[in-house]
Order: structure tokens, then sequence, then C-alpha cells
């Protein structure tokens, strides 16, 4: 586990120098998405702290490559890099989307592309975490089909609760760290030798990107992490929780009692509902009202 640790640590020095970083370059080039009547503040602040996030996960990943224990992750294994490769593509969609606010309908391509990468690159949902007992998918497209739409739900799950300062980031941290510890009981009865998991790494790395970033989105926040790292921390949130579930078979189930491998899948979802909760009672108060 203190690997994993160290994965984190690294992805939250990354993640704070790179977000200082990203706000003087922001405020230098005046990088900043038009201010909307939705938006709760009224000063240009720039959306560019997704990037300083990814930068924390890259740099982590990378080095995780490369050291001792984890490493294992990428032996013969393209799922790592498929959710790299995902997670660049999404910044890049989620930073036009800050910049220039394109049309939802092109954001959501992005947001399909992006999940497919990930699917066809090795992360596949093959377990649907039903209680008695899980199912087990055997068909190839419907697991693909099955994960990109999982992917693309908890991206915009993140997207929608990223409203007030420090929100998405915070939920990212209290909930990735309860999965972080999860996923690795997880593995560690799944595969009994081996520590290497791409779901306890991902996890870690999550929070400690977040962790670097906070203290620059505290209120006031100096910095957003905008769309793209809101989808970010959803893609990747979904991944662990996919590539852990994967690792769930009738063997595990058996010795874990059943309901305790339903967790790593539902905790992303339980950790949303709260806040998307708040959102649907929010929106259904302002329409009763007469208000947008």
């Amino acid at each position: 586990m203190i690997m994993y640790l160290l994965m984190g640590l690294t992805a939250a020095v990354v993640s704070y120098s790179a977000t200082w970083g990203a706000r003087v370059i922001g405020n230098r080039l005046e990088l900043h998405a038009p201010i909307r009547s939705r938006d709760m503040h009224s000063t240009p602040v720039s959306r560019l702290g997704g990037v300083a996030i990814f930068l924390g996960v890259l740099v982590a990943l990378i080095v995780a490559s490369q050291s001792f224990f984890v490493k294992d992750i990428y032996r013969n294994n393209f799922s790592p890099w498929g959710v790299l490769a995902g997670a660049t593509l999404i910044v890049v969609v989620g930073i036009a989307d800050d910049l220039l606010d394109i049309r939802w309908w092109v954001k959501l391509i992005g947001q399909s592309a992006a999940a497919l990468v990930v699917a066809l690159w090795g992360v596949r949902m093959t377990v649907i975490p039903f209680v008695p007992e899980p199912i087990f998918v055997h068909s190839e497209p419907l697991s693909i089909v099955l994960t990109a739409g999982l992917i693309v739900t908890t991206m915009n799950a993140f997207n929608f609760i990223d409203g007030l300062d420090g929100l998405a980031a915070g939920v990212a941290i209290i909930g990735g760290s309860a999965f972080f510890f999860t996923a690795y009981w997880v593995h560690r009865n799944a595969v009994l030798l081996d520590y290497s998991d791409l779901a306890t790494l991902l996890t870690a790395v999550v929070v400690g990107s977040c962790i670097g970033f906070l203290p620059h989105n505290w209120f006031p926040s100096k910095i957003f992490m905008g769309d793209s790292g809101a989808m970010l921390l959803g893609l990747l949130m979904a991944s662990a929780g996919i590539v852990s579930t994967g690792q769930i078979t009738s063997g595990l189930y058996d010795r874990a009692n059943g309901i305790s491998t339903v967790i790593p899948i539902l905790l992303p979802f339980a950790v949303l509902f709260l806040p998307l909760l708040d959102l649907g009672l929010a929106v259904v108060r302002r329409t009763a009202r007469g208000r947008s």
C-alpha cells in the first residue's frame, strides 16, 4: 500500500505546482470563459484547473509504470494506457468547452469517444453487481456498450456537481479515499499473491491530484477545474470501479459473502447521490416557481 500512497503524493505535488502555473498562465493570457447567467462568480476566473489535475495524474501514472510493485500493472496490459489515452481526449474536449462553450452534442460525442477508447483498450465491465448474485457479462459488444455508458454517465455526474468552490474536488477526495481502500481489499482477496492493481492506483492518483488542486479552489476560488477536470475525475472514477468489479469471480463472491463485492462499482454513485439529489430538487423548485 505504501507505493500507492507515494504515487498519490506524487500526484498531489505535481497537481499543486501545476495549478499555480495554470493560474498564472490563465490570468496573463486571459484564458477565461465568458461569465454565464448561471455562474455564481461575477469576475473572470481561469478554468484551466483540469489541466493541472491531469498533469498530476499523468506524471504519477508514468512514474508508477517504472516503480517497484506497481509497475506490474503495466505488464502485458494496455488498460492503463487506454485510461490515460481516454483521459487525454476528454481533457482536450473539456478545455474546448471551457474556453469556447461548445454545443452539448459535440461534447457528448467527445465523451463517448473517450469512453470507447478506454473500453477498447481493455477496461471492460464484465460484472453487473446485483444482490443476491452478480450478473456476469459474456458478450464483448455488450460489455463495451455498458462500459462506455457508465463512464459517460459518471463524467456527467461529476460535471453536474462542479458548481461550488471545492465541491467536486472534495467529493472526489472523500469518495476516492473510501474507494481506494475498497479496491485494495477486493484485489487482495481476488489475487492473493499480487499487490499490483490498476483500480487502487487510479483512486490513489485521483485523490492525490485533487488534494493538490483543492487549496487553489477554496472559497473564494482562484481557479476552477472546469469541464476538463470534472469529466476527467468522472472518467477515472468510473474506470477504477469497472476494473475493480472485473476482478470479481464466483469464488471471491462466495468468500466475501456476496454483498461486499457490489461496493466498488456502486461507491462512486453513492458518493454522488446526495449532490445529484440536491441538484434535482433545486431544478424542481425553480421550475415550480417559474424560474429558469
